[in-house]
């Protein structure tokens, strides 16, 4: 009877983890946030003024990319925790032109090391 028991309990729970990984997204997976000219969200793309796509890597980790209106990168910024917006490793700015722009780096969440500026002209 308790074997019996434990085996119906353990069947239950497999079919609930097995429910549960259905909802669960498979990584890596993408995400894209449209924002009007002040920040505001938006639902699609008409009148976006950017748009973010972030990629997580893991449950915590990934890679936030902004683009402008006509699709240009504007900022790659990896973290460690994407929803504590806690940053990790080089985060990069580029110029409407698609130059570089800035170059800084995160360790532990603080900016380590220089902070470089390019500028248009060289």
């Amino acid at each position: 009877m308790r074997f019996s028991v434990f085996l119906g309990v353990f069947q239950l729970l497999v079919l609930a983890g097995a429910a549960g990984a259905q909802n669960r997204p498979a990584y890596p997976y993408k995400t894209t946030e449209y924002l009007g000219e002040y920040g505001q969200k938006l639902p699609g793309a008409e009148g976006a003024h950017h748009r973010i796509e972030r990629t997580f890597r893991d449950s915590l980790s990934g890679t936030e990319r902004v683009y402008n209106a006509a699709g240009k990168l504007l900022e790659i910024t990896p973290y460690a925790d994407m929803a504590h917006l806690i940053k990790i490793g080089p985060r990069t700015t580029f110029y409407e032109t698609g130059q570089l722009r800035t170059k800084d780096d995160y360790v532990g969440a603080n900016r380590n090391g220089e902070f470089l500026v390019y500028y248009p002209e060289g």
